[in-house]
């Protein structure tokens, strides 16, 4: 009943086509671009980045549409953004980069994707990761949705006003790192407490960095960690 919001960026498509024209095997994610969900797709990977200044609309906080309105909420490249490096199918991986925010759009369209992801793929793989707000969105939405099973969840230096930093049993697997360096007055440098240690293997990390750069200094020490669980 609308037209794409995306139609000035793929112009050779009708403005009024939804998912590409393929309904059958693509969904939108957020409603803009089509992404499929393949059948034999064994691991969903998800990154939420650090708060980039402004807030992300709901329905847009992928990194590609939240850059529309927040210049600053585009795809880190060097950092969390390599995580699309899993985007490869003869692993059987997808991957997709958001925005993080403090309210509930962000939350809310990881969530869906999830679902989706789950939909189609009942026993597929769920690994999240995220750095300052982005962290502690992900453990908020856990917490808040017990019943969505995630295997692998990677925390870098969780911050926000008011931190989560409870694991719920929902949590197979977490590794959280942390700035070490951080003091009464800066961000980050918090510790995890794991719900249920007997259903939920976890670990802090201490790392010698800033809480602005540690999720690119230590990058592919991350990418590392999603690319033993994956396999091939």
């Amino acid at each position: 009943m609308n037209i794409d919001p995306l139609t000035e960026k793929y112009n050779t498509w009708s403005p009024y086509a939804f998912s590409g024209n393929r309904v059958i095997d693509s969904r939108e994610l957020e409603g803009l671009e089509p992404i499929s969900i393949h059948n034999n797709t064994r691991n969903l990977v998800i990154a939420v980045q650090g708060y980039a200044g402004s807030e992300p609309k709901y329905g847009s906080t992928q990194t590609q549409n939240a850059v529309k309105y927040a210049k600053n909420a585009g795809t880190d490249e060097g950092g969390l953004g390599k995580v699309l490096r899993f985007n490869d199918m003869l692993r059987r991986s997808q991957a997709g980069v958001f925005a993080s925010g403090q309210g509930e759009a962000t939350k809310k369209d990881v969530l869906s994707t999830i679902r989706d992801f789950k939909n189609k793929n009942e026993n597929g793989n769920v690994i999240l990761i995220g750095h300052s707000l982005g962290a502690d969105n992900l453990v908020e939405m856990l917490n808040e949705n017990k019943d969505i099973k995630v295997n692998l969840l990677i925390t870098v230096d969780i911050a926000d006003d008011w931190s989560d930093t409870n694991i719920p049993s929902n949590v197979e697997n977490v590794y959280n790192f942390y700035n070490k360096n951080a003091g009464l007055l800066s961000l980050g440098g918090n510790k995890v407490k794991i719900d249920n240690p007997s259903v939920t293997n976890g670990t802090n990390i201490p790392l010698d960095t800033t809480h602005t750069d540690i999720d690119n200094d230590y990058s592919e020490l991350f990418m590392d960690i999603i690319d033993k669980y994956i396999g091939f």
